[in-house]
């Protein structure tokens, strides 16, 4: 078998000499003949490599088919195991050769059942995987056990891995029981140090969760995650959220349909300051602020990095880190004694482009943009209407937005709060019933913290009623 496999390894051969392998030397042939045929098993073994890797962007060498080790392409059978073996296999290999590797799903249904972790398939400190299905949506991942009323997700990538890809991959949960009752069962989580995650062609249906969910921390960031030409089907949650911590985030050409919730979520938790304020409590001057809860060197705040003082509504600037508790900051707050406060860039540097957000009945608002800082939100097109929640200097430039026929129907572009220093510009709004036709098509509301400096310029507001 080696000797097809692998014929480059195979000796040439002089005339009168055996063939390799063989034990009599009177059995031989014309070394001519046999080093035509040694060459031609070459050339065959070359094209099938410079096909496979037409196909799957990969040499054969660095492919790791899950069949191989016992996946049950029928759905029938669990395929964890497999999966998880195929994925030890393939991390290995990048370890020992530096080449992307493949974790290939041929096409059928492939069904995960059994929960023994939280995180089914853990990507956990790896790098250069690519999770590869057969063209054309071929290749289905299900989500279908007992979640055990708790949390479980189908892949976890965290723990400072990196250039981790999903490609032609369908991944749904609708056979999934007994799910968490606060929907923390996802189809991707992408977790804390996690960097240069891309997700393209792929397919998210009926999760009760996420399709994607990302998760940062205090100092250990998600960075560089990419959602390209993607569909988000039917998601209990929705299709992509933020939770915090989540810089340069871009999700482009994708399609979102239904579902219960928003469609894209800014809804971040866990990031303000300081832990528990009922029984931890900053001291601090206008310009000095010590948090005993805090660790800001080893957070990587920096000099420059916004720093925002929810108690006093002031947007203010790192002067200097001077200890793990205490910053100095400029001036604008009242005090930064006793009060609540956050970091903007933990939810920063976002582009969302040229998606498509459909929601025929339920929610109307398909997007929130709250708690962010520095996000793009241009030439998308709506079926429903977005929120913008402390939007700092962001930008909602050539959408096109129809409220909803029937229905009751929000605010078509909803500043509120302290949306400060971003622009709403070249945008088409379309009004389509009477209720959005009496509501602002575009709408400015403090809430107790005053918006400030937003430019609304050049968008086209038609009534259609």
């Amino acid at each position: 078998m080696g000797f097809i496999e692998d014929p480059v390894t195979l000796p040439t051969k002089s005339d009168k000499s055996p063939v390799p392998g063989g034990e009599d030397p009177d059995e031989w042939f014309a070394a001519a003949d046999y080093n035509q045929i040694r060459q031609a098993l070459i050339d065959i073994r070359t094209a099938i490599i410079a096909l496979q890797s037409t196909l799957t962007g990969v040499d054969l060498r660095d492919l790791y088919d899950v069949t191989a080790y016992g996946a049950d392409v029928t759905g029938v059978e669990d395929s964890t195991v497999a999966t998880r073996n195929a994925l030890a296999d393939a991390a290995a290999n990048v370890t020992a050769t530096g080449r992307r590797t493949v974790v290939y799903f041929p096409a059928g249904t492939f069904r995960f059942i059994m929960k023994t972790t939280q995180r089914h398939l853990d990507v956990n400190g790896m790098s250069k995987l690519v999770f590869l299905g057969a063209p054309g949506g071929r290749s289905r991942l299900k989500l279908a056990g007992s979640a055990e009323g708790g949390d479980w997700y189908l892949f976890n990538v965290r723990g400072g891995s990196s250039d981790i890809e999903f490609n032609r991959l369908v991944m749904d949960m609708d056979e999934l029981t007994n799910p968490d009752p606060a929907e923390q069962n996802h189809l991707i989580q992408v977790g804390p140090s996690a960097t240069d995650v891309r997700v393209i062609d792929c397919e998210f249906h009926d999760t009760v969760g996420d399709g994607i969910r990302q998760l940062g921390d205090f100092g250990v960031t998600v960075d560089g995650v990419m959602i390209s030409r993607c569909r988000f089907i039917n998601c209990g949650r929705s299709g992509v959220s933020f939770q915090r911590w989540c810089r340069r985030t871009t999700i482009l050409g994708c399609y979102f349909e239904n579902g219960d919730d928003q469609q894209i979520d800014f809804e971040p938790t866990g990031y303000a300051l300081p832990f528990n304020p009922s029984d931890n409590h900053t001291t601090g001057t206008a310009t000095a602020l010590t948090d005993p809860t805090a660790s800001y060197q080893t957070w990587g705040i920096a000099v420059g990095d916004p720093i925002y003082n929810v108690t006093h509504d002031a947007l203010c600037r790192v002067v200097s880190v001077d200890f793990q508790t205490t910053l100095t900051v400029t001036a604008g707050a009242t005090t930064w004694n006793d009060v609540v406060y956050s970091f903007p860039l933990h939810n920063s540097g976002h582009i969302i482009a040229n998606n498509h957000f459909k929601r025929t009945t339920g929610l109307d608002i398909l997007v929130t943009l709250s708690g962010s800082y520095g996000v793009t939100f241009c030439n998308n097109y709506l079926d429903g209407v977005i929120q913008a929640q402390d939007f700092l200097y962001g930008r909602i430039a050539g959408n096109q937005i129809q409220t909803r026929v029937t229905g009751v129907n929000a605010t078509a572009i909803a500043l509120i709060k302290a949306t400060t220093q971003s622009e709403v510009v070249d945008n088409i709004v379309v009004c389509r019933n009477a209720i959005a036709a009496e509501r602002a098509a575009i709408s400015i509301n403090d809430q107790l913290r005053r918006p400030n400096s937003c430019i609304i310029s050049r968008n086209q507001i038609r009534m259609e009623t």
